[in-house]
């Protein structure tokens, strides 16, 4: 294997590891807030920390340990702050537009009540709040080092 290979597969390897820790730590604070474990959790996004956040943060911290201020960590870096523009923006007005109709669906519950789709509730927990996003970042970034820089 060559010296770049192993560098991929290393930054995957730390990208995957980051990924995990973020979402187990996002089903741990779920399950101390709610006293329940809700598998769907392992899987969903929006919440507290800002998954995307978290990764997009990781992939700019691994370009930028391995090659410092580059155009490629330049150019990651304008798609991470894009990408965190849509989560905190677009994505969380999403989500409150599915609060709303889930709130007007129970309010005109017969009328839905006819059909298969009749307890299914739009997610709401899909975008983030500027507090998820930054705790994202500030998670991706030092997990991402901690565990590239073992």
């Amino acid at each position: 294997m060559s010296d770049m290979q192993a560098d991929a597969t290393r930054a995957l390897v730390v990208i995957l590891l980051t990924a995990l820790v973020l979402q187990g730590l996002k089903v741990i604070l779920d399950v101390a807030r709610t006293k329940t474990f809700r598998r769907r959790y392992l899987r969903s996004s929006g919440g507290f920390p800002s998954f995307h956040a978290w990764i997009s943060a990781s992939v700019v911290t691994i370009i930028f340990h391995e090659q410092g201020l580059s155009l490629l960590f330049v150019v990651a870096l304008v798609f991470s702050i894009l990408l965190r523009y849509d989560a905190i923006n677009v994505r969380y007005e999403a989500g409150r537009h599915a609060s709303y109709l889930n709130t007007i669906k129970g309010e005109l519950f017969d009328v839905f009540s006819r059909g298969e789709h009749h307890n299914h509730t739009l997610n709401e927990r899909i975008g983030h709040t500027l507090p998820e996003l930054l705790a994202g970042i500030v998670i991706g970034v030092a997990v991402t080092s901690f565990f590239y820089l073992m």
